[in-house]
């Protein structure tokens, strides 16, 4: 990781950390997948990672999303 100071010299900071490539994947199977490695983060049984990923493009809604404000019906709706 890189931060800078106010003369904007770089520090680096070593950490451990670990990379997923996952390729093209559906946008479902790698939210599910996030959700468990959250909770594995969150419990420190592994370090801070980084997954690399493509997927179709979706529409995400929230909790006060509606379908009907989704103006492509060619997207797959996700509720989250």
């Amino acid at each position: 990781m890189l931060a800078t100071t106010e003369g904007e010299r770089p520090i680096v900071i070593a950490r451990d950390a670990w990379l997923l490539d996952l390729g093209r994947r559906p946008y479902r199977e790698v939210w599910d997948l996030q959700k468990v490695l959250v909770d594995r983060r969150a419990d420190e049984r592994i370090p801070d990672g980084l997954i690399l990923v493509e997927h179709e493009p979706v529409a995400t809604l929230g909790r006060r999303g509606k379908r009907e404000d989704v103006l492509d019906p060619s997207l797959e709706i996700v509720e989250v």
